[in-house]
């Protein structure tokens, strides 16, 4: 079920796209949405009380699919370093 905590969750998908366009003003957009979305998901899962093992699964699988696309966009741009975006990604484990 889509629930309020849901979609801003899944919302990240389209914000990571943005990170196609190589402008900087739409990335810092996406990536301040996406931390807001980040932010609130929870606290209207809480106060509605629609949270569920599906949203608990769904978040933190939002999160990661954000930082990884943008990782990989960022690497194949030559934005970072390869061991840079392993750095990042080595956190999740």
């Amino acid at each position: 079920m889509i629930t309020l905590s849901n979609a801003l969750s899944i919302v990240r998908i389209p914000l990571a796209l943005l990170f196609f366009w190589q402008n900087i003003y739409i990335r810092i957009i996406a990536i301040v949405l996406a931390m807001f979305t980040d932010s609130i998901d929870g606290y209207f899962a809480r106060k509605y009380k629609s949270a569920s093992k599906f949203g608990a699964y769904l978040d933190p699988a939002m999160d990661k699919f954000f930082v990884y696309f943008v990782l990989a966009i960022l690497l194949l741009e030559n934005h970072i370093l390869l061991w840079q975006a392993f750095a990042m990604i080595s956190r999740d484990f």
